[in-house]
């Protein structure tokens, strides 16, 4: 990657995405205040983040995926004061997500924040969704139905040429021409652990909330019940438990649904868009009854029965197993 990007001071956008570009982000002091989009996807670049970024104070899309940079969770950009979109995915981003305590409102204006397929761990911090005060309260731009890249830099050319790739239910969902209606966030295939913060239904502006394929533990957070307008919830493949809550039954526009592959028991909910969802929304409960499940609320649950043991075989014991 030219060394000389990093001092040039005349251009608005820059996009670099989808080439074979590898090395270090040489990103120095003198870069201007006017850049307002740098997209990097899509290369080999490696190394860490250069705190120099902070220099872009009206950057509004940063997106870093598919690369091969090595560093911890970025908070220190949730200083920027304008930043819109941020996407680490695929990367070789690790540790604990932490915040920092020298910014009161960390990424107070951020609408997209996609993690996937990282390796970050630990509890996610409560602290750190309080901070996204974007996904909290409308502030009008439902009325205009602009595009991301228009409300970006005022041109319409660059909000079609712009994409963002969402993963749900383990696909790849290409949107292109994104409205600014669009809240998400993206954490999945990482090494989260805990309970998942009740204070994330405070973002009451999401529409695609993916945690899938982490370690999060304890029950479906009844603050979830709260996001009126979101579409998509992927909760698959975590450790949760105890019942799905009956307050997610309101949720009217939820399109896609998982919660297959945890430790989930007790009745399905029924209503509005639950009675819509095929048995891949629970596959792997061994507690959840109901429909769209074979097994009944109420039957008693006999274990599986065993295959006979070879003729050859001696019988298996607790050592053996």
């Amino acid at each position: 990657m030219p060394q000389c990007i990093g001092n040039l001071s005349n251009f608005l956008q820059l996009n670099l995405g989808s080439n074979n570009l590898h090395g270090s982000i040489p990103w120095t002091s003198g870069i201007n205040n006017n850049l307002t989009t740098l997209v990097l996807n899509g290369n080999r670049l490696e190394g860490r983040l250069p705190r120099s970024l902070l220099n872009c104070t009206q950057l509004k899309l940063l997106d870093l995926g598919n690369n091969k940079l090595n560093d911890t969770f970025p908070d220190w950009l949730g200083a920027l004061p304008r930043l819109l979109i941020l996407i680490l995915r695929s990367n070789n981003f690790h540790g604990h997500v932490r915040t920092s305590k020298e910014v009161q409102q960390l990424f107070s204006k951020l609408q997209i924040l996609n993690l996937f397929d990282n390796s970050f761990r630990g509890i996610f911090p409560s602290r750190l969704l309080n901070g996204f005060k974007a996904m909290m309260e409308d502030d009008g731009k439902d009325d205009a139905l602009q595009y991301i890249g228009e409300y970006i830099s005022g041109y319409l050319d660059a909000s079609v040429q712009y994409s963002i790739a969402l993963t749900f239910k383990g696909i790849d969902w290409e949107l292109n021409g994104i409205l600014t209606t669009l809240v998400a966030i993206d954490l999945s295939s990482n090494r989260f652990r805990g309970a998942i913060p009740e204070s994330i239904g405070e973002l009451v502006l999401v529409r695609y909330l993916n945690l899938s394929h982490n370690n999060f533990t304890g029950g479906v957070p009844l603050s979830l019940g709260n996001l009126n307008v979101i579409e998509s919830l992927d909760l698959f493949s975590n450790q949760l438990t105890a019942q799905i809550p009956n307050e997610l039954v309101n949720l009217h526009f939820l399109e896609i649904f998982s919660v297959a592959d945890n430790k989930l028991d007790g009745a399905i909910p029924h209503g509005e868009q639950f009675d819509s969802f095929e048995n891949s929304s629970y596959l792997e409960n061994i507690g959840l009854c109901g429909t769209p499940l074979s097994q009944k609320c109420g039957e008693d649950r006999s274990p599986p029965p065993q295959p006979p043991p070879a003729e050859n075989d001696p019988p298996s014991t607790d050592l053996d197993e």
